[in-house]
């Protein structure tokens, strides 16, 4: 029987009860039953794990709210939600799922938060009733911090409440699932705390599904197919109206109206760098911004509305700290000379604010006139300094949201943490080692901020602004691979994993990674490391390709041959269309040694990324294609000992031959055509003969090129 759930009651609640448009309502039900849909019905032993994925702050708390509902419609009797990895975050979505889940389903949910071992009789009375109501009394929903203790707790209590708790479907939902939730020690070779504790959970959940819920979905891709946490289907999520993320921000040209580089010389200038003795200018110039915002606020008599400042200054608390000082020194100073008589100095920081004013009047076209704007500032100021708070773990101090908020921290003001009415973000800070997904959910100005968008301003360093347009590009290819999976119905343990990353950085923390990838890199020479062709077809096709680009394209001596060089030393060479030299030379290539074929496919969609960018900017795009030899074609030998090729003729000192790597253009990428005839070194058989070894030689670009991370 098809498996189709339905909205039932339940779900007609929730979605009245939520306050977004009509046709937002509809998508996010229709998504909800693909989730519900594909975690599968209900049958002893299921053990089915999916993965939903969402922009930062699109909105996936909402999303898994609504999946909940319609568990409760289709059958599920318990749902547990690890709702975060710390006490902020647990508190913020436990509270959104109450609000708009629990507290108006009429009793048909029962909260349970963090329950202790002793709490079985609770489980085991609503598990009863749930059963002998054929579902019709309530479904518990238990909301657990993702701390080993409290998962354990639960495996215990569950383990207690013995058979009662068989043949109660269980939803599970692991909010933020990149976090804590994978095997964070597998590189040790052991199996981290919260990893252990939520296996333990699971052997006592005979009939379950388990929803991974997330925006950066790295992590999740990157362990064996084979482990309890690797997904089987894909959920990609639909932002609302009004959502703005990295499409918008970062587009394929700069948006200079919302991003604003940080000058070189004011970063940090070394890995252990020096505390600040004074703010940089830009960070003045930034809290000069969101001043303005918040007193145009104030003269608008606006006072029930927030706004605040987001400040990453470094990984290391002590800056979080310098931070605050230079913050409160900053304020302590512009309040001083705003409300005392020198009215020199006076004059000269309100005309220091009219540049703020005017940087923000070019997006907000109603602020609020720069008098008002003016005899707003000492009140806006005031409410700056009572608001700034350090957010990191030797603070245990909690957010209270106030007219004016300046928030300066860590990795605690990234994962899911939500900023109300942000409009300034400052960060100096990088992502740790180059990792995408953190730097992905460290973009807390991305959200529902149509309304504050206006009076929107980011900071970053020229190199992180272009790795988060980079990480666009990674982001959008990767939903839509995940995309054609769902439409296709296909399981993801069947999908080969690749990403298109900006070199450099890296997809998660190495940690999790237990299933093998490769790399593929513009930055270095590409060709196959066993270029031999054990199919024989494939010779003749490579051999008359190698006729073909001599004939069709007319190639002539390279222009930089001496006349002292050998035949030997000699090349073909010419200037071709570079979309051509794709289509009608690499893609033709076949090699019959597995990691070839995917280094090779990989550079030919890298190869063509690169294509794409230098069309956009208005680049005419040629590669050099050089024939290699062609007077000693498939008489110079390769020998083989050791599984690798010396496959370059090196330089000659004889005669001043640089040698083939040098014979490329050191501006237009080149592709090599070389024949040789290749031998086994030791019983110097032949292995296969005039066989075409293509070889990739990348022009001089920028070392922070893309990068493509394959399944091996």
């Amino acid at each position: 029987m098809t498996y189709d759930p339905k909205p039932g009651e339940l779900t007609a609640i929730f979605r009245k009860g939520i306050d977004i448009p009509e046709n937002q309502k509809d998508i996010l039900v229709e998504e909800s039953l693909k989730v519900i849909k594909a975690a599968g019905p209900s049958s002893p032993g299921r053990q089915n794990v999916g993965l939903v994925v969402g922009y930062v702050q699109s909105g996936k708390t909402m999303s898994l709210t609504c999946v909940s509902s319609l568990a409760r419609d289709n059958g599920y009797g318990h749902i547990i939600i690890l709702c975060g990895v710390t006490n902020e975050l647990f508190a913020q979505n436990m509270k959104r799922v109450e609000d708009d889940l629990i507290l108006p389903s009429k009793k048909n949910f029962l909260a349970k938060d963090n329950p202790k071992k002793t709490e079985a009789d609770f489980y085991r009375g609503k598990f009863r009733l749930w059963k002998s109501s054929k579902g019709k009394n309530a479904t518990v929903v238990t909301f657990l911090l993702k701390h080993s203790n409290h998962i354990n707790n639960l495996a215990t209590l569950l383990h207690n409440v013995g058979k009662d708790a068989e043949g109660i479907p269980t939803l599970v939902i692991d909010d933020e699932a990149h976090m804590a939730g994978l095997n964070t020690s597998f590189s040790k070779e052991e199996e981290s705390n919260v990893y252990k504790a939520l296996k333990n959970l699971r052997s006592k959940l005979p009939d379950y599904a388990y929803l991974q819920y997330t925006a950066t979905p790295q992590a999740p891709l990157l362990v064996h197919v084979a482990d309890c946490v690797s997904p089987e289907f894909a959920v990609v999520l639909t932002p609302g109206d009004g959502y703005v993320g990295g499409r918008q921000f970062f587009p394929e040209k700069s948006n200079k109206e919302l991003i604003i580089d940080i000058p070189e010389k004011e970063l940090p200038e070394s890995k252990n760098p020096d505390l600040p003795n004074s703010p940089p200018a830009s960070f003045k110039e930034a809290l000069q911004l969101f001043l303005v915002g918040v007193a145009d606020n104030l003269a608008k008599d606006q006072r029930d509305t927030e706004r605040s400042m987001l400040i990453h200054p470094h990984k290391e608390t002590k800056w979080h700290w310098r931070y605050s000082e230079l913050t409160k020194d900053y304020l302590n100073f512009a309040y001083e000379t705003l409300t005392y008589d020198d009215e020199d100095d006076k004059a000269a920081l309100i005309k220091e604010f009219s540049k703020a004013y005017k940087e923000l009047k070019k997006t907000c076209k109603n602020l609020s006139g720069y008098d008002d704007i003016v005899a707003s500032l000492p009140e806006a100021i005031e409410h700056a300094k009572s608001g700034i708070i350090v957010v990191n773990s030797t603070n245990k101090e909690k957010i209270q949201w106030t007219i004016a908020n300046i928030l300066i921290g860590g990795e605690i003001l990234g994962v899911g943490f939500t900023v109300k009415g942000l409009t300034i973000s400052y960060m100096l800070r990088t992502s740790p080692k180059g990792q995408i997904d953190s730097m992905q959910q460290r973009a807390r100005f991305f959200g529902y901020r149509g309304k504050d968008l206006s009076l929107t301003r980011v900071y970053l360093s020229e190199e992180t602004h272009a790795a988060f347009r980079d990480y666009v590009k990674h982001e959008e290819g990767t939903r839509e691979e995940l995309k054609k999976m769902q439409k296709a119905g296909k399981s993801l343990k069947e999908w080969r994993r690749h990403f298109l990353i900006r070199a450099g950085m890296q997809l998660t923390r190495k940690n999790i990674q237990s299933l093998l990838t490769q790399t593929s890199d513009l930055a270095k020479i590409t060709y196959p490391m066993h270029p031999f062709v054990k199919f024989e077809e494939h010779n003749p096709a490579h051999l008359n390709l190698l006729e073909e680009v001599e004939k069709k394209w007319g190639l002539k001596l390279d222009n930089a041959t001496k006349k002292n060089w050998t035949e030997a030393q000699q090349h073909l060479s010419g200037y071709i269309d570079a979309n051509v030299v794709l289509d009608d030379i690499i893609a033709k290539f076949n090699w019959s040694h597995e990691n070839d074929g995917a280094r090779w496919d990989a550079s030919f969609y890298l190869l063509k990324l690169m294509i794409e960018e230098g069309i956009k900017d208005g680049k005419k795009m040629e590669f050099k294609v050089m024939v290699m030899r062609p007077s000693e074609r498939g008489q110079g030998e390769r020998g083989v000992t050791n599984g690798t090729w010396g496959l370059l003729q090196g330089r000659s000192p004889s005669n001043g031959y640089p040698g083939d790597n040098s014979m490329a253009d050191p501006e237009v990428t080149t592709i090599q055509l070389h024949c040789y005839t290749f031998r086994h070194g030791r019983s110097d058989d032949v292995i296969g003969r005039n066989i075409v070894v293509p070889i990739i030689i990348p022009a001089k670009r920028d070392s922070k090129t893309m990068q493509l991370i394959m399944q091996a």
